[in-house]
């Protein structure tokens, strides 16, 4: 039986990028959300050392699941995605 190899960190990074864009961020909204997630300031995701970026994508990935929720919760009700925050 053969094993694959864990992905590298730039993979990681690269999916990364790929989540962020499916959930329509902005750069300095996916720096915003790295930020807060990871409690530093950032300059950009490549400061990140592998443990961080496996936080990141854990934190996209789980965005990613609650919009995919949401959008199938307004098809299954025939109603409108709310993009927005509730005021």
């Amino acid at each position: 039986m053969t094993s694959t190899p864990p992905p590298s960190p730039e993979a990681k990074r690269k999916k990364a990028f790929v989540l962020a864009d499916a959930l329509g961020l902005t750069r300095n909204e996916r720096m915003e959300f790295a930020s807060t997630l990871l409690w530093r300031d950032l300059i950009s995701w490549k400061e990140l050392d592998d443990a961080q970026i496996e936080r990141l994508l854990d934190g996209l990935e789980g965005a990613v699941l609650v919009l995919h929720l949401i959008q199938y919760r307004a098809i299954r009700l025939g109603t409108e995605v709310q993009t927005s925050p509730r005021p």
